[in-house]
């Protein structure tokens, strides 16, 4: 009798796995939230502010998009950051309708403490891993994070 290949992954993956990943985004935000209501900030805010300083001089419509928003919720967002004097909107140069989105100083100097409040959670949620398994963990969600976005493509 001739044997025949097993699938790579032998038990169903959806329904734990895609709960665990979406539960965990999540969490880790609602921590986040929390450690950070001192400053003021909506959580679509304070996404905003971390996608422009990745990305200085996106699109708006890039960072509808990003942040999973729609075009007019994007254009509140950024309007209410200005009011604040954290995003700044430029015309593009090569279309003037484009507004290009950047942070300014104010939301430069609070982005450590951003990074510091992000670094603090994981840090926070990793404290029972160890080292060797955290590190196997990154290496898995790396893997995964490449193939879906060749999936993507």
């Amino acid at each position: 009798m001739k044997k025949t290949k097993k699938n790579k992954h032998e038990t169903h993956l959806g329904p734990k796995l895609g709960f665990l990943l979406n539960d965990l985004s999540k969490m880790t935000t609602q921590i986040w939230d929390s450690r950070m209501k001192h400053v003021d900030l909506t959580r679509s805010q304070w996404r905003a502010i971390g996608h422009v300083s990745r990305s200085p001089g996106i699109t708006q419509i890039d960072l509808a998009e990003a942040l999973g928003v729609g075009r007019m919720a994007v254009t509140g967002i950024i309007d209410r950051l200005e009011k604040k004097k954290l995003l700044t909107r430029k015309a593009d140069g090569a279309d003037r309708r484009v507004k290009k989105v950047y942070c300014t100083a104010k939301a430069k100097k609070l982005l450590p403490a951003m990074q510091n409040v992000g670094d603090l959670v994981l840090k926070d949620m990793t404290t029972d891993l160890p080292d060797r398994q955290l590190q196997q963990l990154i290496s898995g969600l790396e893997k995964m994070h490449l193939t879906g976005r060749k999936l993507l493509e």
